[in-house]
């Protein structure tokens, strides 16, 4: 079980090295800039069913114009959209939370918190952008969807983390 003022940070003497602590900034901001672009026009319906119509046609040989009229494909895309929140918020709480565990001596807790609020307030940051572009539609069931991925990625870490600790016990 983890104690409560655990460091979650690199714990060499000399302390994460400024290239490390670049590196681990780079991967919140590059899933967070996707994000925003994403939650623009880039990210609307009509944009992604062409792009995926693309994408379909090129694998199968179909024009795409044949396949942006089909309500087969409209349908898929629903399945494909909802699936890309939870990846994208996911990662980017997996990078959050190895950035503040590279850059930090934070308690575990707190960086759980931390990462969870922030992706939360990303998530309600991004719907409220979305209600402020044409042909987009802000949900709140996008921002608990986005929630959900975070939870479920600091869970999944702490299963690592609890897995490795176990390893290194039996060694």
């Amino acid at each position: 079980m983890l104690v409560a003022r655990e460091p979650c940070c690199n714990t060499s003497p000399t302390g994460p090295t400024r290239g490390s602590r670049l590196r681990a900034v780079a991967w919140p901001v590059a899933w967070l800039t996707l994000i925003a672009v994403l939650s623009g026009d880039a990210g609307s319906y009509e944009h992604s069913l062409k792009v995926v119509a693309e994408i379909i046609g090129r694998i199968w040989y179909v024009p795409s114009g044949r396949l942006e009229g089909a309500g087969w494909l409209a349908d898929a895309l629903l399945y494909i959209r909802k699936p890309a929140h939870v990846l994208v918020y996911g990662l980017l709480t997996w990078s959050l939370y190895k950035c503040f565990e590279a850059v930090t001596d934070w308690p575990r807790n707190r960086v759980w918190v931390t990462t969870l609020a922030i992706c939360l307030l990303c998530g309600i940051g991004d719907e409220a952008h979305q209600a402020t572009v044409a042909g987009r539609t802000a949900l709140p069931s996008d921002v608990m969807l986005d929630g959900m991925a975070s939870a479920l990625a600091l869970l999944i870490q702490r299963a690592r983390e609890d897995r490795l600790r176990r390893l290194v016990e039996k060694l």
